[in-house]
């Protein structure tokens, strides 16, 4: 199984980081490929928003409100539009105290 992990992973002092670089180590140890993919505002800026999901049979978003609310619906069309890839959400934050637009 190949699993694309959408994650703040370049926040070094964040535990939603590091929840996610375990994750992603499991999913290795699992025996399962695993592209981490940093989804952070700051280092999306300038480039696409993720890469090519075509290439994954599972795409992970490890979402948190301060993390990864910059995607949207539109980026979940984008996603199904070109792959047949299943989608899953790891929701850090939970309602009511916020919303996950992708969820």
């Amino acid at each position: 199984m190949n699993v694309l992990h959408v994650s703040n992973f370049s926040d070094l002092r964040c535990g939603v980081a590091e929840w996610g670089r375990q994750f992603s180590q499991a999913v290795r140890d699992l025996g399962h490929s695993c592209d981490d993919f940093d989804g952070a505002y700051s280092a999306i800026y300038e480039k696409p928003y993720l890469p090519d999901c075509a290439l994954y049979d599972i795409i992970h978003f490890n979402w948190q409100p301060a993390t990864l609310n910059h995607y949207r619906a539109e980026h979940i069309r984008a996603i199904r539009a070109q792959s047949s890839a299943a989608i899953s959400v790891f929701l850090h934050d939970l309602p009511p105290w916020s919303s996950c637009e992708i969820a």
